[in-house]
């Protein structure tokens, strides 16, 4: 008896350790690098299960060209049975993804194609095509047909004139040899394949995974940037720290923190931010002028910020949406933010009356050209001077000059009194 139970048990391992599993990835909604990143990590663990198959599931009107580029390559190169399996549409990125199967099977009524690409640039649209050619030749399918997908000059008697992108449904594209054949549902897949009583494994994103698609889409990417940028320009009107600071910060945080999650950026882009960050609030409260800290600040910024992307032109974009939508704010917090400390420290508004000593009167200004004074602000450019006793608005031809400073009157047009720094030695 004990004999028998070890056999029985023998060959239910040995039968365990033949079956393979089938892996089933869905492939729906807009293809970005959540979704890329998210198959990297299922092709890794049925390569590292040695899975029988591997069923990528489509449905999708598109995305992102540089990740649904990602998601083909990793198709191309693994050593596994891949089948791409439309159950809707497969448009536009969704197609390269769609020919990139071993073999690519479609539901009736589903659809191929519509690949036409945004901008329409020759250099994107001639790239793109040849990518769809190289995939659909590599998987012995008609070059051809696939660039036609993409490209509106391309013609095919009996399929698509010219000027129109091809898009197939499933009859049209088994007919082509697009597909391999259409089929009712995923089990009718597996029948055909002999592969139906093999364990399924469905993989569905992560949490983080979600979280990081959702943060990475390009509109919430300029939301987070712009209430980012909001946060930390009303943290410089106000005394202290606060609560716009902090949300500001906190946006900021979302917004690398969903691109580290997808792997489109480590910690040197934040940390690259924030040193862009420190050094423009140097610039604007501890150093004198506008020089070298400020522009590094500000290439910082922005260098970091387009670094988190793997499109150049997605992040222009997003950073021109970000940057638009925080102007038209402070545009209308404008009447506010002019009481705040940081403007009186910037903008002069004390009353010019000469019952405070002050003298604007043009043609007794006319009479301080060639004399000396000193600066009683800081000059940003403008300022107030001080000449022969009397309090004078001033301003210098663009250099910023700090407070007790000798500066000579240069020019004087009207009201209008432009001063430098003056050569002979000495402060006030």
């Amino acid at each position: 008896m004990k004999k028998w139970s070890f056999s029985l048990i023998l060959v239910l391992l040995i039968t365990l350790s033949v079956l393979g599993e089938v892996y089933v990835i869905p492939v729906k909604g807009t293809i970005d690098y959540g979704v890329s990143g998210f198959v990297q990590r299922v092709m890794r663990n049925a390569e590292k299960n040695r899975a029988d198959l591997v069923v990528m599931e489509i449905d999708t009107l598109g995305g992102l060209v540089d990740a649904a580029l990602e998601v083909r390559d990793v198709v191309m190169r693994t050593d596994l049975p891949v089948i791409t399996y439309v159950t809707g549409r497969a448009w536009s990125a969704g197609a390269l993804i769609a020919l990139s199967g071993d073999e690519l099977y479609m539901v009736s009524g589903s659809s191929i194609g519509s690949a036409e690409t945004r901008p329409k640039e020759e250099k994107i649209i001639s790239a793109l095509r040849r990518e769809f050619k190289a995939t659909a030749e590599a998987r012995g399918k008609d070059g051809l047909i696939a660039e036609a997908m993409v490209d509106a000059d391309v013609e095919i008697p009996g399929l698509v004139e010219k000027g129109k992108i091809l898009n197939l449904t499933a009859k049209e594209a088994q007919e082509y040899k697009i597909s391999e054949g259409t089929i009712d549902n995923l089990a009718s897949l597996l029948e055909l394949k002999g592969l139906a009583k093999e364990p399924l494994v469905t993989e569905e994103p992560l949490g983080a995974e979600k979280f990081a698609r959702f943060l990475t889409d390009p509109v919430v990417s300029s939301l987070l940037l712009s209430i980012g940028f909001l946060g930390i320009i009303l943290e410089f009107f106000t005394a202290g720290w606060g609560v716009a600071g902090t949300v500001g910060l906190m946006s900021l945080v979302l917004f690398f923190g969903g691109r580290y999650l997808s792997g489109l950026a480590g910690l040197e882009q934040f940390i690259l931010f924030l040193a862009g960050l420190l050094l423009l609030g140097l610039e604007i409260f501890v150093i004198p002028g506008f020089g070298v800290a400020g522009i590094l600040g500000i290439a910082g910024i922005f260098t970091s910020i387009i670094m988190s992307f793997n499109n150049l032109n997605q992040a222009v974009w997003v950073l021109i949406a970000a940057i638009a939508l925080t102007a038209l704010i402070l545009k209308l917090l404008w009447k506010r933010l002019k009481k705040a400390p940081l403007m009186k420290k910037i903008v002069l508004d004390t009353s010019l009356d000469e019952q405070k000593g002050y003298t604007v009167v043009s043609d007794k200004l006319s009479k301080l050209e060639g004399k000396t004074g000193v600066t009683l602000t800081v000059m940003r450019p403008s300022g107030l001077i001080e000449v022969d006793g009397k309090r004078i608005s001033a301003q210098t031809s663009g250099d910023f000059l700090p407070k007790d400073v000798l500066v000579k009157v240069i020019e004087v047009r009207g009201n209008r009194v432009v001063v430098e720094e003056s050569k002979e030695e000495g402060t006030k």
